[in-house]
């Protein structure tokens, strides 16, 4: 049997183009997989038999891929059949043999029976489920072109089968080899039983109503069975509730996914011809809102379940508060540009009114990565639970505060649905329309947290001493946090709609101006490097404290004083920056660059006084004002002298805190990693630099040698710091050079081919190997 290489799915989408996603998608769950193997302990042999459930994913996704496109309907071809097959038999099954023969050498035996039969119900059911899209997708084509699977088969059972069944397997792996683990395939039978279940029922209401039955019942019998006493085996609580978590990621990844669908709908059924958002017929319109609403309350339910599974996972507090910020800056992402066809102030992209799924799709992938090293990182370091931090009478006297808060905000949604019960309109699109408004999302989310937080109570006065309850105090904190952000945002709504709102708006529009031009994010990143090194010595003084938040007050007027005189330049290469956007005047910019310099300098003079190194703060603080002195007149040296303000930053704490000799690489590899940046940022802004008659060394040397010189800058950076990570041979140092090698690689291959907007993508994501080297100074 033969395959073309020309072989297409359709007309656009070539094989190795779906080969290539497949792999990624692939990487996704083996990753999961792996973060679930690291949660129950650290690597052995055994690790490598993960490769095969990798296997049986990658052929699942090269189905998956063949029937949910996004750019073009596929029609059935005659070659469809063929390619599976070869990548069954000459990709998918070679990989299973080749990993258990490497297994057997290593090991001197064959796998044992328990994990063979675990590797055969893995398989059957990506064979079971493949096959089943396979066949359904072929009877819709025979209908029409616009004949779609319903969204639970694009989103919720793929990520069920690939995510959730991966991590709770991966949990679970080294057991299966030691026995025959019975009560592992014991969770995944009702699961099974719920899919069987809405294939015969395809009316979408019925199913949304089943599992609005299933899951709190799921999580109810997870409750009652974690807790002691009960005569049940413990390997049944166990894998219930790991099941139970792996379920909530699984569900979590696949409204990340939602985010990429509901773009494609939208793009698909609506017409950009003009400046206006011109949409075809109403019912249309309707799908691709009913995905964005949906998306949002899931995004939102999401945040509020969590803590709660959180408490009968075996996880880590590092997990719940990672997992939770990520959660919070998905649902902020989503709830402002979700609705837009511009998505220019989000990772700087700008459409050009066509196939926005695309963009979207950059977002979730980029959102997915960051929740993948997140969820590795916090199973492989998982933090112990050990001591109370909230006594019950604090508990109680904490809800006593909010409760009337809370049923104020309760009577608000009792309202707002009276406001609707009065129309003439049925049930469902009553409560659709009360759900479209963001307030009333997050008053319900508050009021949810408020019985969580009650349910927390009631546990910690049954069960004392379980280390469940102990669990549920970080729960709490998160609950209380949720309860007071919905109140303030109830301010700022009620303040809104009343005389005087637009004021308020405008008032915030201004504080956020004034963060982004004093750049909050960076300068904090910046206050940090002198102050978590700290951490790793536990020699916090008052001297180290002063030095950070000069630090902090050094780099917000430096920036806010480049923004005052960047002004001209920022209008042609950055026009979002506050100046050219009108969001605060260059006469408030300076006024602000002004009082934060002043007083770090105040602060300089006094550190000398008391300590040498208050010198350096004073030549850090020197450095950031001649910044754009250097850059008027001596610009060709601009990166250089960029890159010499870093290497000194990092120089300072390890100098300070008399850190590892060995440390003294990484200022010498900062200065060549920002070295290579800066000439990447002088390539993009090229044009605003001849207008303003600044030569940079693109304007000098060309695009091409610059890029090719920053290249190997950076290159050179990491192989000065890859001598202070290799030897530890450590699962904190192997995640730092993974990190910095994908996103190298990542970073090359959007540069090399992707539009204006993808390389300032890629120049923003070098902030991941730069945050992960500099980890090595606390972490």
């Amino acid at each position: 049997m033969t395959i073309d290489s020309s072989t297409n799915f359709n007309n656009n989408e070539s094989i190795f183009k779906i080969f290539a996603k497949a792999v990624w998608f692939a990487l996704t769950s083996g990753l999961v997989l792996l973060s679930g193997y690291l949660s129950r302990g650290g690597f052995t042999h055994n690790v490598i038999l993960l490769l095969i459930p990798f296997g049986f994913s990658f052929w699942f996704f090269v189905i998956y891929f063949y029937c949910f496109n996004y750019n073009n309907n596929i029609k059935i071809d005659k070659r469809a059949k063929e390619i599976l097959g070869v990548c069954f038999w000459f990709i998918t099954i070679p990989i299973a043999l080749i990993t258990i023969l490497t297994y057997a050498l290593l090991t001197s035996h064959l796998p044992s029976l328990s994990i063979s039969i675990s590797f055969v119900v893995f398989a059957w059911m990506y064979f079971k489920y493949g096959s089943f899209l396979f066949n359904i997708k072929n009877e819709l084509n025979k209908r029409g072109p616009d004949e779609d699977l319903p969204m639970r088969h694009r989103i919720m059972w793929p990520t069920m089968l690939t995510i959730a069944f991966s991590l709770y397997y991966g949990m679970f792996f080294e057991t299966l080899i030691a026995d025959y683990f019975v009560y592992f395939y014991l969770p995944i039978v009702p699961i099974i039983l719920l899919f069987l279940f809405s294939v015969k029922n395809s009316d979408p209401k019925i199913f949304v109503i089943s599992n609005f039955v299933f899951w709190p019942m799921a999580i109810l019998t997870s409750v009652i069975l974690s807790f002691r006493g009960m005569p049940i085996p413990f390997e049944a609580k166990s894998v219930t509730s790991a099941l139970l978590i792996s379920t909530a990621v699984a569900m979590y990844l696949g409204i990340l996914e939602s985010w990429r669908v509901t773009a494609y709908v939208r793009n698909k059924y609506t017409d950009f011809s003009s400046e206006m958002d011109i949409k075809l017929p109403t019912s249309i319109t309707l799908k691709w809102e009913k995905f964005y609403y949906s998306t949002l309350g899931l995004l939102m339910l999401s945040i509020t379940c969590i803590p709660f599974l959180f408490i009968f996972s075996p996880f880590g507090v590092s997990f719940l508060y990672l997992f939770t910020t990520h959660a919070i800056v998905s649902l902020i992402i989503w709830g402002k540009f979700g609705r837009r066809i511009h998505l220019k102030r989000f990772l700087i992209i700008k459409t050009n009114n066509k196939n926005i799924h695309d963009y979207w799709m950059i977002a979730k992938n980029f959102m997915v990565f960051i929740f993948l090293i997140i969820l590795v990182s916090a199973l492989a370091f998982k933090s112990s639970v050990n001591t109370k931090i909230i006594s019950i009478e604090l508990n109680s006297f904490i809800i006593a505060i909010l409760i009337s808060l809370v049923l104020k905000q309760g009577n608000l949604l009792k309202n707002e649905y009276e406001l609707y019960s009065r129309k003439n309109l049925d049930i469902s699109t009553r409560i659709w329309l009360f759900l479209k408004i963001y307030m009333n999302l997050l008053r319900l989310s508050s009021v949810i947290a408020f019985i969580f937080c009650i349910l927390l109570v009631i546990l910690k006065l049954l069960f004392p001493n379980s280390n469940k309850t102990i669990k549920s105090d970080y729960s709490f904190i998160l609950y209380v946090i949720l309860i007071i952000y919905s109140i303030l945002f109830e301010i700022y709504y009620y303040i809104r709609r009343k005389n005087g709102g637009r004021k308020m708006v405008n008032i915030i529009t201004r504080v956020f101006g004034i963060g982004q031009t004093t750049r909050i994010t960076t300068s904090l990143v910046i206050s940090l490097i002198v102050l978590l090194p700290n951490f790793k010595e536990f020699s916090f003084n008052v001297h180290v404290i002063i030095s950070s938040i000069n630090l902090l007050l050094t780099s917000m007027g430096g920036f806010a004083l480049n923004d005052y005189f960047d002004t001209d330049k920022d209008i042609i290469n950055k026009p979002h920056r506050p100046i050219p956007s009108q969001r605060i005047s260059r006469k408030t910019c300076l006024f602000i660059a002004c009082s934060l310099l002043s007083t770090s300098l105040f602060i300089s003079i006094y550190s000398i006084a008391n300590n040498a190194f208050g010198y350096v703060q004073l030549v850090l603080l020197s450095a950031m004002v001649l910044y754009n002195y250097v850059t008027k007149y001596f610009a060709v040296t601009k990166t250089i002298y960029t890159a010499f303000i870093s290497s000194l930053l990092v120089s300072f704490p390890i100098f300070t805190n008399k850190l590892d000799v060995s440390l003294y690489l990484l200022p010498l590899a900062t200065f060549f990693f920002i070295l290579g940046r800066e000439l990447l940022m002088d390539i993009l802004d090229i044009e605003g630099d001849k207008k303003s008659g600044i030569n940079t060394i693109p304007i000098i040397w060309g695009k091409r040698k610059t890029f090719i010189s920053a290249f190997f800058s950076l290159l050179i950076g990491l192989s000065l710091i890859l001598p202070l990570i290799l030897p530890a041979n450590n699962i904190i140092d192997l995640i730092r050079v993974l990190l910095i090698f994908l996103s190298l690689i990542g970073f090359f291959l959007f540069w090399s081919y992707g539009s204006i907007t993808i390389k300032k993508i890629a120049i923003i994501y070098l902030w991941i190997p730069m945050i992960a080297g500099l980890t090595l100074l606390f972490l």
